[in-house]
């Protein structure tokens, strides 16, 4: 009986083993021919369509059962094509994304299809060898069908929303980053896209979004940039002033303008500011010509500086903000950006270009800039920004102790090279925020690094009161922006929601692999070629006590470039606790709802635990959590298998045994009854004889 128990324990084991391994990366192929999958495609009723790469690539999605499948259909119309490609990205990059391929086998109609995602890879990315992306173990994308021809490839395909692999992307309500891809190279499985890719963005569920622009704005203004010829320079800084000779209004959406009518890839990033006093910037500005910032004509200096106008001058009031695969940016209904009025007349666009390989020698940019949406109902509340980081591009530099004057470095360099994950720490200290005299909201991020940035996430701290420690002690609060799998391409302003009250603290987190950087390591600086660690955070109320800048310099933490920095801080470059609680004085407070400016009191200088996310800068993270639930799950299959075997050998071995025995049982049986037998035929013939 115990052996029947094992053997149905065991078969109910594999049974789960094998419904979990269903998908146990096997490669679906189509049998529907390709006329039949044309039929399914134009018969059915898609939620949306989307035509991307000058109509070459379709992407059609339709929500099923209750919204907790997705179906999609993506085709590539393109000489030769051999394979297309669909991802669910982070941020439109392909690092991170969770994507799908599907390969033709046949001119006629058979395909396969590929559950694929893409790992992490250190900069600068080269072409990858097959079978990057890497093929997931779980294959969660089911292949309806294919349709194709010499220059066509379509398919049909379907996922769970949440597939509950650690691998796949949660497809949720909102605009997503999607990627796309096609080849036309003959193979077996995918290659190289080269050209043939591009990022777009789709909300699957079509979510009710707000008008673009909003239903307040009466009138729009556009800045751009006058013509400029560029010299073939790796890098510069591009700025042009503007006079906005309105009335006082409020600013409600930013959209951007590209070069040319598109965004060219050697327009790096853009940065919009506001600004109180154009003489301060220069006497003899020109509102006519855009120049190279820092230029002569654009400061009044004999020198060409060349380099950010960030924090310089009274132009530090950031409007927007702009990078490669960057949007129009939305204030939220209750707010928006004060313009026109004494303080905030004039207007700076900046724009940092990068021409790494000297394609754009002789090229003239045309219409770069930026289109300001504003209100003259002006809304309850007036927004401003906040640069949070490494807004000196010192971080890797302290003052020497002795002399105050002279700036030392830790390392030889900022970043040491060959390294995996190098962290550094930039924080606001409570010391700055305690002065704010009030909350504020935050409503955008746009965080900012450059091409070695691997991982960039901004912590917040809450001092909260422990009656039984009689101490304050550092509560972690949720992330207030994250980016597990950074992309220099692809940087994009985060819409988030959080409330900062005064004596919090913020730490913005950066990590960065310079696995293929020079041996002598990376700086940072306003080049392409060094690095950046900051965030810009957009909130409201407008606060005149709120400073533009928080974060270190040289060493120190400070809470704004007119004040001297006054907290020794040291940058954590290790592989230890990702929040580093800098020591800071806070203010006691009587009840835990208002903050008092008496009683001074320290916190505790200890590092609290890591947050549950992101994990140690990619080590451990849910990709190698997910690696390790499927081997985990493969393996324990395979053992599930091997019990069942074993039971059933036990089984068919007991039942032979029980067998055995019932068949020697019968045998003695039969023996005693046959003796038994001769015995009463002795004693019969006993009696027969004694009656004769």
């Amino acid at each position: 009986m115990r052996i029947v128990i094992l053997f149905l324990s065991c078969l109910i084991s594999a049974a789960a083993s094998v419904h979990n391994l269903k998908n146990f990366n096997i490669e679906a192929v189509d049998t529907i021919s390709s006329a039949s999958c044309s039929k399914i495609v134009n018969e059915t009723v898609w939620d949306g369509i989307k035509t991307v790469d000058s109509d070459a690539y379709e992407l059609r999605w339709k929500m099923i059962k209750d919204k907790s499948i997705i179906q999609i259909f993506i085709s590539a119309q393109f000489s030769n094509v051999t394979w297309i490609g669909f991802g669910l990205s982070e941020s439109g990059g392909m690092l991170g994304s969770d994507i799908v391929t599907v390969t033709k086998l046949s001119p006629d109609s058979a395909a396969k299809v590929a559950d694929r995602y893409a790992p992490w890879t250190a900069f600068p990315i080269v072409q990858a060898p097959p079978p990057y992306p890497d093929k997931d173990i779980l294959q969660d994308w089911k292949l309806t069908c294919s349709t194709s021809s010499h220059s066509y490839l379509g398919a049909i395909l379907e996922r769970a929303i949440d597939t509950k692999d650690n691998y796949d992307r949660l497809i949720q309500p909102g605009e997503h980053p999607v990627i796309f891809a096609y080849g036309s190279e003959p193979s077996s499985d995918i290659n190289y896209h080269g050209p043939n890719r591009g990022t777009t963005s789709v909300d699957f569920f079509n979510t009710p979004i707000t008008s673009f622009p909003p239903s307040d704005a009466d009138a729009k203004e556009d800045f751009i940039l006058s013509p400029f010829e560029m010299s073939g320079t790796t890098d510069q800084y591009i700025c042009q002033l503007f006079d906005f000779k309105s009335p006082t209004r409020q600013i409600v959406a930013v959209e951007p303008l590209y070069a040319n009518g598109q965004g060219e890839s050697f327009q790096h990033h853009m940065l919009v500011y506001s600004c109180s006093n154009v003489v301060e910037i220069s006497p003899s500005a020109s509102f006519q010509h855009s120049s190279v910032c820092g230029s002569p004509q654009l400061t009044g200096r004999s020198k060409e500086v060349g380099d950010s106008l960030l924090a310089r001058g009274s132009c530090n009031t950031l409007v927007y903000a702009w990078a490669l695969g960057g949007k129009h940016m939305v204030f939220p209904d209750e707010a928006g950006s004060v313009i026109g009025d004494e303080g905030t007349r004039f207007v700076v666009v900046e724009l940092h270009l990068n021409d790494a390989e000297n394609k754009a020698v002789n090229y003239s940019l045309i219409g770069a800039g930026v289109r300001f949406h504003t209100t003259t109902k002006l809304r309850i509340y007036n927004a401003s920004s906040i640069a949070v980081g490494d807004v000196s591009l010192t971080l890797g530099s302290y003052f020497d102790p002795v002399d105050s004057q002279v700036h030392k470095k830790y390392n030889s360099s900022d970043i040491p090279g060959g390294k995996e994950a190098v962290h550094y720490q930039s924080s606001c200290v409570t010391d700055c925020t305690s002065t704010w005299g009030g909350p504020i909201r935050l409503f955008a991020s746009f965080q900012h690094m450059h091409g070695y940035g691997r991982q960039i996430w901004l912590s917040h701290l809450r001092p909260t009161y422990d009656h039984s420690l009689q101490q304050y002690v550092n509560t972690p609060q949720p992330l207030i922006s994250y980016r597990e799998f950074w992309s220099f391409a692809f940087q994009l302003t985060d819409v988030v929601d959080s409330e900062v009250f005064p004596a919090d603290q913020l730490n913005l987190h950066c990590v960065y692999d310079t696995t293929k950087a020079d041996k002598h390591g990376v700086n940072f600086g306003v080049h392409s070629s060094t690095e950046m660690c900051m965030v810009f955070l957009w909130y409201y109320p407008a606060r005149p006590t709120v400073s533009k800048m928080c974060g270190s310099a040289v060493g120190l933490s400070f809470c704004d470039a007119s004040k001297t920095p006054q907290l020794p801080f040291q940058p954590v470059r290790d592989h230890g606790d990702m929040d580093t609680l800098v020591p800071v004085t806070a203010f006691a407070k009587e009840d835990q709802s208002s903050l008092l400016t008496k009683s001074p009191l320290s916190l505790p200088t200890y590092a609290p635990s890591p947050l549950p996310t992101p994990a140690a800068y990619g080590y451990g993270s849910r990709k190698e959590m997910g690696r390790q639930f499927k081997v985990g799950l493969a393996v324990g299959g395979f053992v599930a298998l091997l019990l069942v075997l074993i039971a059933a050998g036990l089984l068919w071995r007991s039942l032979y045994c029980v067998e055995s025995a019932s068949g020697d049982q019968r045998k003695e049986n039969e023996s005693v009854e046959e003796g038994r037998k001769n015995s009463l035929e002795l004693v019969v013939d006993s009696g027969d004889a004694s009656d004769g």
